[in-house]
């Protein structure tokens, strides 16, 4: 009987609230008659006064009974004599008080608060709204969010209880009180086991909240011509609608590169939507890893360059996967199983521990389906190189390089030119091929030929043995390459020739050429007079024909042989094979005078 809420009805009238004891102190003066009915939250019904035994009611003759009604006059001048006026408390102290019936505080205040709180919450969670708030405005999601259930959760299980402890004396029955009880145990140790579960994400809370959150931000940049676009650093939040403008204001826009680390599984999935949705390829030079791969999966084709590389684990919160990270795992298979990767490849991928990595080999990856085919990533955007906003880290990178720090010293305005290539080519993001072709185009038409016509002996004889061993290999893949390596066209360019040159050919190339440089801006030579080199030229010629007939003719006359490319690229490899057997002395004037006759 210790409720704060009792109220009085006669007469169609319901008078109060009063405190119990202002009900017993009426019922003393006879203020309150045995067939009044009094009634106070958590009462199935209203009940008659006498039955109440707590109040000491008397039968009272009829005419005394009326008037001794409980009018308002005579309630507040009791309440106000004993100062036993109840507060109105509000629906929420009341059900902490246990003052609210055990039927409206589990059933109510229990289930259905539980039922509508879970339906908002996930309603907001799939209808994107949270991804767009920014990453302190998330934090302050996830910890509002975490504390306010945990909040709720006591508050439901403190009422639950309390009013349990007072179902029996409103006329309840005991046992319904102690198994209410008993699921409220069960519950609290529930939430126990979800505390220490979400610890994880309330930490990712707090640090998005702090700013101390590790994921790198994005780094978002068009490239290409306008063509591509590359999302670098990690999968950070805003990473979607950053993306998104730059896709709204460059429509020509076809391929998203990713060089990732990954990070926020929500970011990475709605990336991979909206490549989707624009029916964008994705490509990844170096490495695609965790989150980054749900925007990866996105592309409508998917490409690899033939040094990348994409890793897969598990899903994760805080570094800790398992059932705390369940719904980002479920994200990850969704999207694979999406795509048509086969479960067993999905299962691999999501099994491994999130402080380990799985990079599948080229052959896993095309046959799951994760990838399209293995490019030649030269035919992309350079990417990769650190401050390129930085002027004056890129012109010093591009000094440290060998040949252009020795084209620095011997031919600075080709120095200078090379150097602009390189700075416009990194801010504006052209393909490698392309800036090859520039660099190419530039030491041939003006550089090369100089070197080649005063070049010391040494020097120049180690270029040529390395220029002749590119053709060998061009001619093993197709003569017509070697061919086009000879006489340069409009139609193949070097980068498409050189892809088809080893790695180690094409550095000792370059090693040469720096060395040749280097030594002839200290020792230059000079082109020799035919006649100088008249002896050397003929017995060439001769050991030429002797190896292979008809070779002559056809140096002589290149475009006779067009038709022919092996034959063509036979003839000048013996050829050139002569001179450069002869001794320094004589080969390399003899290489001097070819190269100023030409």
């Amino acid at each position: 009987m210790s409720s704060n809420e009792w109220f009085v009805g006669r007469n169609g009238q319901r008078l109060g609230p009063y405190r119990f004891e202002a009900l017993r102190q009426l019922a003393e003066r006879n203020k309150l008659q045995p067939d009044d009915l009094v009634w106070s939250e958590g009462m199935p019904d209203w009940r008659r006064a006498d039955a109440i035994k707590e109040l000491p009611i008397r039968a009272q003759p009829e005419s005394q009974s009326q008037d001794a009604a409980p009018d308002n006059s005579t309630a507040e001048s009791v309440a106000e004599d004993t100062t036993t006026r109840a507060p109105r408390s509000n629906y929420f102290v009341r059900h902490w008080r246990g003052d609210l019936s055990l039927p409206v505080s589990y059933w109510i205040n229990g289930g259905l608060v539980t039922f509508l709180l879970a339906l908002v919450f996930t309603a907001i969670g799939e209808s994107g709204f949270v991804e767009q708030l920014g990453a302190r405005r998330v934090g302050w999601w996830i910890v509002g969010v975490l504390v306010s259930s945990i909040g709720c959760v006591i508050w439901q299980s403190v009422g639950i209880w309390r009013s349990a402890g007072k179902h029996a004396s409103r006329g309840g029955s005991s046992g319904w009180a102690t198994a209410a009880r008993v699921l409220v145990v069960l519950g609290l140790l529930r939430l126990a086991g979800f505390c220490a579960q979400e610890v994880p994400m309330l930490q990712q809370g707090f640090q998005l909240v702090l700013g101390t959150d590790r994921t790198p931000p994005s780094q978002l940049h068009i490239l290409n011509h306008g063509t591509e676009v590359e999302v670098a650093g990690g999968m950070s939040f805003g990473t979607t609608e950053a993306l998104k403008t730059i896709l709204d204001a460059t429509p020509t826009i076809n391929t998203v590169q990713l060089n990732n680390i990954g990070g926020f599984i929500a970011e990475g999935e709605r990336i991979g939507q909206l490549i989707s949705a624009r029916g964008l390829s994705t490509f990844t030079a170096r490495e695609c890893v965790s989150a980054c791969l749900l925007a990866f999966m996105g592309g409508n084709k998917r490409y690899l360059g033939s040094k990348g590389r994409l890793g897969f684990h598990e899903a994760s919160v805080a570094g800790v996967g398992g059932e705390v990270a369940k719904e980002g795992t479920e994200r990850f298979r969704r999207v694979l199983l999406e795509r048509g990767v086969p479960s067993a490849f999905v299962d691999r991928a999501l099994t491994t521990a999130p402080s380990g990595m799985w990079y599948p080999t080229i052959d896993e990856l095309l046959s799951a389906h994760i990838i399209t085919s293995v490019v030649d990533e030269r035919d992309y955007a350079m990417t990769g190189v650190s401050d390129w906003r930085d002027r004056s880290k890129l012109e010093a990178d591009f000094a440290k390089t060998p040949l252009f720090a020795a084209l620095k010293r011997a031919e600075p305005a080709a120095y200078e030119n090379l150097k602009e290539i390189y700075i416009s080519g990194v801010q504006g993001g052209v393909s490698q091929a392309e800036m090859a072709t520039q660099v190419h185009s530039v030491l041939i038409d003006k550089v090369l030929p100089k070197y080649l016509r005063s070049g010391p002996d040494l020097e120049l004889i180690a270029y040529w043995r390395s220029e002749l061993a590119e053709m060998r290999e061009l001619r093993a893949v197709d003569p017509r390459y070697c061919v086009a390596f000879i006489f340069p066209s409009k139609d193949i360019d070097f980068t498409q020739l050189s892809r088809h040159i080893s790695g180690e050919m094409l550095a000792l190339d370059l090693n040469n050429l720096t060395q040749l440089l280097d030594a002839t801006s200290l020792n230059p030579a000079t082109a020799p007079p035919e006649a100088a080199v008249q002896s050397e030229l003929k017995g060439a010629a001769v050991r030429t024909e002797q190896h292979s007939p008809g070779a002559l003719r056809v140096v002589a006359n290149p475009e006779k042989s067009a038709g022919n490319p092996k034959k063509l690229c036979d003839a000048e490899l013996a050829f050139f094979e002569e001179i450069i057997s002869l001794p320094p002395n004589q080969a390399g004037p003899t290489l001097r005078y070819l190269a100023a006759s030409s």
